[in-house]
């Protein structure tokens, strides 16, 4: 990631807080804060660049987003707790990003519609709104890059649970794995579906194949 990438996040995250957030609280310890959270060397896939690229892939459907800033807010903190070896990151980083809304006066309406958007990244499951449904895409497409791109997403991930044995490792991916491929559609919107559906089923269908078959080379 570059540093013009990472000024771009800094410039629309405190530009977004500064909208509400009342004297003497600071948009730019705010972003101290995330950017810290997304730079722990445990972290491998959930970092700033995939903050920037689920926030690129948005910025472009801005016209179609009902609540732009919820969205922008639950973008920037929808993985700021990320631990492998828990199941409850979603609800931890939803109730950060609620605290921190809060504290800078946001609408209690945007708070919900933020949490609730964090929420999902739980199941991946539409949330019943167009908005919910885009964000869910935006988060997921990854699986629908390029054959390049997702290797280094699959080294990454790795990475993120090297803690795990290979055979446990293993088993929970492709349990993961599974549960996209029995989706109906992966991705739920027409802008990202039309471009990414087929991709993301070839590369995770892919990544099966070689998790079941380490030594076919």
């Amino acid at each position: 990631m570059n540093a013009h990438e990472i000024e771009t996040l800094r410039i629309v995250f405190t530009d977004l807080c500064s909208q509400y957030a009342p004297p003497p609280l600071s948009p730019q310890m705010m972003w101290t804060e995330i950017k810290q959270a997304y730079s722990s060397p445990t972290r491998h896939y959930h970092k700033l660049p995939h903050i920037y690229q689920v926030y690129s892939s948005l910025k472009g459907l801005r016209n179609f987003i009902q609540d732009w800033p919820s969205m922008l807010f639950a973008v920037f903190y929808h993985d700021f707790i990320y631990d492998p070896s828990r199941h409850d990151n979603e609800a931890r980083s939803a109730e950060i990003a609620s605290t921190h809304l809060k504290a800078i006066r946001f609408p209690e309406q945007g708070i919900q519609q933020c949490a609730g958007l964090i929420l999902a990244t739980q199941s991946h499951q539409t949330i019943g709104s167009f908005d919910g449904a885009l964000f869910l895409d935006a988060d997921l497409s990854i699986l629908g890059s390029s054959p390049a791109a997702y290797a280094q997403y699959r080294q990454q991930v790795r990475l993120e649970y090297q803690n795990f044995e290979d055979e446990q490792y293993k088993n929970g991916r492709i349990a993961v794995l599974q549960h996209f491929l029995e989706m109906e559609h992966i991705f739920k919107t027409a802008p990202f579906h039309d471009k990414m559906e087929l991709q993301a089923r070839k590369n995770i269908e892919k990544e099966i194949f070689d998790l079941e078959n380490p030594y076919v080379y």
